[in-house]
């Protein structure tokens, strides 16, 4: 079916409203680098109830225009939704007029920009019915974290990234978010990494099996991140805000990604963050909470 056939179904003059979720790695590995020169990767991904706000409008100009509120975010083809929409809309007449609220800080390790582009996919595929093989691929090719947030919630991702398996009969999650208030670059840290042999690399799966089992303070101890030795020696201050967030009871607390953000586990009876005394300069901490695999309210209509 051509997109022409179904968009009658879908007015192109009717805004939406699509939220994209922040993603947290609660255990992320870093294995051999593949022939296509990126990494092997073994992670336990979540999505969290942190939103990026996409205002949309379809058009039928074949051009894709993007505006967003937030002061330094590349509007051109560089931005994951713009080459998101070229993926999926090539060799169509359509177009998206988009407008973007940017609520998950960029450079974060929270997969903001990945986010956004798997959640225009997802709503152009429901307004032109696209579906097949091919699809995770054509995410793939828009980023490495864009399969895992097209399908979101609690998952394994292996691979580049495309390998995604869902994870079921899991506990939901309350964490801790705390921005350092700065960022850096990924490229920088995966070149620092020392080769994977000599780095340790503890089972995904024992991870899972505790997580399925509800023990929280295990699950928190066994959370792992591979970027972590190579940022915590280049930026102190973040490993010392780890140990403070274990401190203040986080059953477990590491970087999300390559960071610069640090994420931490909350017991189901700990206080809220917003009940801490916090006295360091960086931004207060902020609780999320994990979303399912069918997080049904990411669309609506305006």
């Amino acid at each position: 079916m051509t997109p022409a056939e179904v968009l009658p179904l879908y007015p192109i003059e009717q805004p939406v409203r699509l939220l994209a979720p922040a993603k947290v790695n609660l255990f992320i590995d870093v294995l051999d680098r593949r022939p296509d020169g990126y990494h092997n990767l073994d992670a336990v991904n979540v999505s969290v109830d942190l939103f990026d706000e996409i205002d949309l409008v379809l058009n039928d100009t074949g051009r894709h225009t993007l505006e967003c509120d937030t002061p330094g975010i590349p509007l051109d083809e560089t931005n994951h939704l713009i080459k998101a929409a070229n993926e999926i809309l090539k060799g169509t007449r359509w177009g998206v007029s988009m407008r973007l609220a940017k609520h998950i800080p960029p450079g974060a390790g929270l997969g903001g920009g990945t986010s956004d582009a798997a959640t225009l996919i997802r709503y152009l595929t429901r307004v032109f019915s696209i579906s097949g093989n091919t699809l995770m691929a054509r995410a793939l090719a828009v980023g490495s974290d864009v399969p895992y947030s097209l399908i979101g919630g609690p998952a394994r991702v292996r691979g580049r990234g495309e390998i995604v398996d869902r994870i079921a009969d899991v506990h939901p999650l309350r964490m801790v978010v705390l921005d350092p208030g700065s960022s850096h670059e990924t490229g920088a840290i995966y070149g620092r990494m020392p080769p994977s042999s000599e780095r340790p690399h503890p089972p995904a799966e024992a991870f899972i099996q505790v997580w399925k089992k509800g023990d929280l303070a295990l699950l928190g101890s066994l959370m792992f991140n591979a970027f972590q030795e190579v940022v915590f020696s280049r930026r102190p201050r973040l490993a010392e805000l780890r140990d403070l967030l274990l401190r203040k009871g986080c059953l477990g607390a590491t970087l999300t990604g390559t960071g610069s953000h640090l994420v931490g586990l909350l017991a189901p009876e700990s206080p809220t963050p917003e009940a801490w005394t916090w006295n360091e300069p960086e931004k207060r901490p902020y609780e999320v909470h994990t979303l399912p695999a069918d997080f049904s309210k990411w669309f609506r209509r305006l």
